[in-house]
């Protein structure tokens, strides 16, 4: 990306509408940072202005801020207590010392992967601007461990330098697709769960994907094949309570396998993924629900949606639609019963 270029994503100033922190006051925005990340020390060269500002949203386990002090300043930050920490720079330079290295991050090119309970040290160019990209530890832990089934006694720790800039483009689209997903007027009140799972999910995934750390042999593992009885262990979980099924990891987590390895035997057994066959399963169900009612008893079609685990009526209509031919409304409507 040229320099222009990063100048004017800088300055677009993500998540505009979540202001966590904008001030002068050097005291303040040590408050707000050791809220939001951990207990830090600002130290600025003499006659230098603090101009603060962090904008940021939080999904959970897993939090992205923008960040500009709008000065050079030098940055000392207690270890981190139970989280990592990606630091992408999106306009100037980030000198970082972490786990007995030190490394330069320049803006969309290179970034810092921080550990947990480890020092920070930190030097700010004037113009940096950055996103930090919060993950808790214990969930970060829990989802490689979803994806791997036999990871011995290995402690999950990732290299403090990304050096890749391929690497770093794949965590800044992920980052601006949350900012994109945010932006919109229908995130005004927040994201249902299901989809803030599904963004927290795929910022973990693109983490462990490209950035090498103690598990990235065992994440590249073709894993081992999948029993005909694990496939039909899955089936008959989801047939018996369609809307109790849990994501794919949970369910792949509940039968003592990886997700992975779930949706390779689903593919090999049934043809389709595990996710492809809870929505048909849990649309099967929802359209004999409609068959048997009429709007007269009081039956919706947003009752029956949320009844078979489709938490946005829309999305349940345009599935319903493409299957059966016709709207959920038009089957509840319909006399021939």
């Amino acid at each position: 990306m040229t320099q222009a270029l990063a100048t004017a994503a800088a300055d677009r100033r993500p998540f505009s509408r979540y202001r966590l922190l904008e001030t002068t006051d050097v005291d303040e925005a040590q408050r707000v940072g050791a809220r939001l990340i951990t207990d830090n020390r600002l130290l600025l060269p003499r006659e230098h202005t603090l101009s603060a500002h962090i904008n940021g949203v939080s999904l959970n386990s897993v939090a992205l801020y923008y960040m500009n002090y709008g000065t050079q300043l030098d940055v000392d930050s207690a270890p981190l207590q139970g989280s990592f920490a990606l630091l992408l720079p999106l306009q100037g330079t980030l000198r970082v010392r972490h786990r007995g290295q030190e490394f330069e991050a320049t803006a969309c090119q290179s970034a810092g992967v921080i550990s947990p309970d480890l020092d920070l040290r930190m030097g700010w160019s004037p113009d940096l601007s950055m996103f930090c990209i919060r993950i808790d530890d214990r969930a970060l832990s829990e989802f490689t461990g979803c994806l791997i089934r036999n990871s011995g006694r290995r402690t999950l720790a990732f290299d403090p330098a990304m050096a890749r800039p391929a690497a770093v483009h794949s965590l800044l689209a992920v980052a601006r697709l949350v900012q994109d997903v945010f932006d919109r007027p229908e995130a005004a009140a927040g994201l249902a769960p299901p989809l803030a799972a599904r963004l927290r999910e795929q910022l973990m995934t693109t983490l462990l994907m490209t950035h090498r750390s103690t598990f990235s042999d065992l994440l590249f593992q073709q894993p081992a094949r999948v029993s005909q009885r694990a496939v039909r262990q899955a089936v008959d979980i989801i047939e018996s309570d369609p809307a109790a099924v849990p994501t794919v990891t949970g369910l792949a987590r509940r039968i003592g396998i990886t997700a992975r390895a779930l949706q390779l035997g689903f593919q090999r057994e049934l043809g389709r993924s595990p996710a492809s066959y809870i929505r048909e399963v849990r649309l099967a169900r929802a359209r004999a629900d409609l068959l048997t009612s009429t709007p007269g008893d009081g039956t919706t079609v947003t009752d029956v949606a949320l009844r078979w685990g489709f938490t946005h009526t829309s999305r349940f209509a345009h599935y319903y639609q493409e299957k059966y031919h016709e709207t959920p409304s038009a089957t509840l409507r319909t006399d021939a019963h």
